[in-house]
């Protein structure tokens, strides 16, 4: 016998398996609506040989807590060479032999376009707004007028802060695959290589490699750490030692060149996480580690990956009509666990159960639904009929610009 209970916990909706051409294929949704987290860190949680380089190489100083009030998706991987070329017409990558390689050797200008190719291709908004774009060759070097929303249903370059946040996936420690702040390096190392496949400290790697080969993080996201550093939307620039909430960054770069340094930087300067295949698990790929380069910076040791703010995921709210939940109860019973639901006016409405893996287990709402109440159930079965075995499973449920879900657990 098999009995569903929930989980305290709330998480917002999974990513979904779809098709290459559909929006946010290929993503993760990341729960951080009305979740907080330590972002950055002082010098006095630094440890090891390399703890005193922190403060003249970057503006990593300054431990502050970071509130979100929305969800938003990343991709899992970075964007491969296939990904870039098949949708800009161009390769500028250094390290080639495998399009599933990330593509680098781009400016931060260039993901910027990316970014906004991407979401036309996909029937989304664009995130960002210019005026003109120079170019060196195939290259962006400069865009002026430059704006961006994150409100906006588009891709768009993820902010420092959602970075960190997607690295961590929930974890404390100075690296996502470590329960804590004070590590010793010897077990970092051995963390880092057993079971993480990462590069050790000093790494002996001469190039990328293929995304999506080594273990995910905890969120299910590849090479947060190594393979790549990736760009970042903010410019680089102090930490504030303030509570900031949904930040988006400085309005300039460098803007305090006592405090960060200046090695490398100018007013365009923007902030790269993640280390790359030449760098060194104990420093430059600590999770609250990032490094700088001037936007029309091209360097084989930078790539990226797009997010998306999932307030509005699901729907494109210029062609769809809007469903939103008036309210929404779910209730777990012995043998089947009942969702009710009233929506506010007509719309689509998905709700799905995945397992902790985000694979789909079944579909029980797809479609349009009037405003009014609505019921359904789960027997604890999957689209073919066979009860599923123990374990966590969540109940993912979108309805316009609104989605939730609750975790239950199978036992015996």
């Amino acid at each position: 016998m098999k009995k569903a209970f929930l989980i305290v916990s709330l998480m917002l909706t999974m990513a979904f398996h779809s098709s290459a051409a559909s929006p946010y294929a290929g993503m993760k949704i990341i729960p951080s609506a009305k979740d907080s987290f330590l972002m950055g860190f002082s010098s006095d949680s630094t440890q090891g040989p390399e703890a005193i380089q922190w403060g003249p190489y970057s503006c990593v100083m300054g431990a502050h807590w970071v509130k979100f009030t929305y969800n938003f998706y990343m991709d899992s991987t970075m964007v491969t060479q296939a990904d870039f070329q098949a949708l800009m017409g161009f390769n500028p990558s250094g390290f080639k032999g495998s399009l599933q390689l990330p593509v680098e050797s781009l400016t931060w200008y260039d993901a910027v376009l990316y970014c906004n190719a991407r979401s036309k291709r996909d029937n989304l908004d664009t995130v960002y707004k210019y005026t003109s774009f120079s170019k060196s060759g195939q290259d962006a070097t400069n865009i002026a007028g430059l704006t961006f929303d994150i409100t906006k249903n588009g891709y768009r370059v993820p902010t420092n802060a959602e970075y960190e946040y997607a690295t961590r996936a929930h974890t404390p420690g100075d690296w996502f695959f470590t329960p804590t702040t004070v590590l010793g390096w010897t077990q970092a190392l051995n963390n880092a290589i057993v079971t993480y496949s990462q590069p050790y400290c000093w790494s002996s790697q001469t190039s990328t490699h293929a995304v999506a080969t080594l273990k995910p993080n905890p969120f299910g996201l590849y090479d947060m750490r190594g393979n790549a550093f990736e760009w970042e939307n903010d410019f680089e620039a102090p930490y504030p030692l303030t509570t900031q909430t949904d930040p988006v960054g400085a309005a300039s770069g460098n803007q305090n060149t006592a405090t960060c340094g200046n090695s490398g930087s100018d007013a365009t300067s923007k902030m790269c996480c993640g280390g790359s295949y030449s760098d060194d698990v104990c420093n430059h790929e600590r999770t609250q580690y990032h490094y700088h380069w001037s936007a029309n910076t091209k360097n084989n040791q930078i790539s990226f990956r797009c997010s998306a703010t999932s307030s509005s995921v699901g729907i494109n709210k210029r062609t769809q009509s809007t469903a939103d939940f008036h309210w929404l109860t779910i209730t777990s019973g012995h043998f089947s666990t009942k969702i009710e639901y009233s929506l506010e006016n007509h719309g689509l409405v998905k709700i799905v159960i995945v397992d902790c893996k985000g694979a789909l287990v079944r579909m029980l709402v797809s479609g349009s639904q009037s405003a009014g109440n609505y019921s359904t159930s789960w027997d604890c079965k999957n689209a073919f009929g066979a009860k599923v075995g123990a374990g966590s499973y969540i109940i993912s449920i979108e309805a316009g610009q609104r989605s939730n879900s609750k975790t239950i657990f199978m036992a015996d």
